[in-house]
């Protein structure tokens, strides 16, 4: 049996998003191996709980043994907002892989597991071992006219300078470009992923990086009508507000189709 080394900077089994990702990925990666896992500090307290609590139900999570990293806390303090909690990420993947070389963790293949931000490289490739990166991916550019008009020019500059950001680290950062060089394998989550990274055929590898077990009875219908849920932070990239109007354009179209019918 294989021992991979996983940094997953998000892991929670309670929660879903990034950190439900990091959990439900690397669970799956212990059903066939044996797993050495890195993580935040801040999520010790729930997984130990969850892995006391269900070792017996879910077995194969005895193949993981999880160890925890964390910058000093004078970094920890000035990690706010999207862009500096990002450069926080940064700079945690790059000392996590400095803190593994002392540590002489025994693995096969190492995997860089989350965030699934294809801007901010990982450096496990420095363990001169197997390196597989991802899922990893990035939104698309919300059009200016949408996010202009619906939601203030300052959310239109937010946008754009984290844009820019991304595009800087993209096309300009080395360790970006050394990452997906050194790397055997890029999962991504969409193909724009593939198109910002210029990642090689054979070498990416499409990965959904937020899904949903079937919950029971959400996909039954009960006298015709159904329930459409939308998950997610109320920031423009979500588009709620574009799921409301579709949806809203939907039954308007459904009650004229059947009022045809009806004619007819």
């Amino acid at each position: 049996m294989r021992t991979i080394l996983v940094t997953a900077y998000a892991v929670n089994p309670y929660k879903g998003s990034e950190e439900g990702t990091g959990w439900n990925l690397t669970a799956q990666i212990a059903l066939n191996n044996k797993v050495v896992a890195v993580t935040r500090k801040n999520n010790r307290g729930d997984i130990e709980r969850y892995m006391q609590v269900n070792h017996l139900l879910v077995p194969h999570i005895e193949n993981i043994t999880f160890l925890y990293f964390d910058l000093p806390k004078w970094a920890i303090a000035w990690k706010k907002g999207p862009l500096l909690s990002a450069l926080y990420f940064y700079m945690w993947q790059f000392f996590v892989a400095l803190w593994l070389m002392g540590k002489k963790v025994d693995f096969d293949i190492a995997h860089s597991l989350n965030f699934h931000s294809n801007w901010t490289p990982s450096f496990l490739w420095m363990l001169g071992k197997p390196f597989v990166w991802g899922p990893v991916g990035n939104h698309t550019k919300i059009p200016r006219q949408y996010i202009q008009s619906v939601y203030g020019t300052k959310a239109y500059l937010k946008d754009r300078m984290l844009w820019y950001v991304k595009c800087w680290f993209w096309n300009f950062d080395p360790f970006v470009y050394i990452c997906k060089t050194k790397a055997q394998k890029i999962f991504c989550v969409n193909t724009e992923a593939i198109k910002r990274l210029n990642i090689p055929v054979d070498k990416a590898v499409m990965l959904p990086a937020v899904a949903s077990e079937q919950v029971e009875g959400m996909a039954t219908s009960i006298d015709g009508k159904f329930t459409v849920l939308s998950v997610g932070r109320f920031v423009p990239l979500k588009g709620f507000d574009l799921a409301i109007r579709r949806l809203s354009f939907f039954i308007t179209t459904c009650a004229k189709i059947k009022k045809r019918m009806l004619i007819f």
